[in-house]
């Protein structure tokens, strides 16, 4: 999405590829997939997936049914414009990084070790001994 509005960015991944096979699968429902649309990516992303949302129940905790939602993902679809979905997270990643049109930017296998906050910026140092120095830091998935 930075790159679309025409920001700079650097992106440090910790893991040794973009896309590792690690985690569980992630859940996007209509607001993330419009946004992931406007990304150019929700089509992709719905291809790659079942849509197994068909029936859904609301339980009481003893377990009976305070509601049964027959073909839920039909009404979810039409009324929000995209179905609720659950992908891999390596492929919502992979998705993600194919888009990219400036691959320059990533870079993986790079460890944060240091955050040093400047008067103009803040500068970071890897486990790789690398230095990165930017207007702003956003920490995604535990900087520290």
């Amino acid at each position: 999405m930075l790159e679309k509005a025409g920001i700079r960015y650097i992106l440090l991944e910790f893991h040794d590829e973009i896309a590792p096979q690690v985690g569980a699968s992630i859940g996007l429902q209509s607001s993330g997939l419009r946004i992931l649309d406007q990304l150019g990516c929700a089509d992709e992303l719905i291809s790659l997936v079942d849509i197994p949302l068909n029936n859904t129940y609301i339980r009481y905790p003893n377990g009976s049914v305070i509601r049964h939602h027959r073909n839920a993902q039909d009404h979810l679809t039409e009324r929000h414009g995209y179905p609720t979905i659950f992908i891999d997270r390596q492929m919502l990643m992979q998705v993600l990084y194919n888009k990219l049109e400036s691959k320059a930017s990533v870079h993986p296998d790079q460890k944060v070790v240091s955050v040093l906050g400047l008067d103009n910026g803040v500068q970071v140092t890897t486990d790789k001994g690398k230095v990165f120095e930017g207007d702003i830091l956003v920490g995604a998935d535990g900087i520290y």
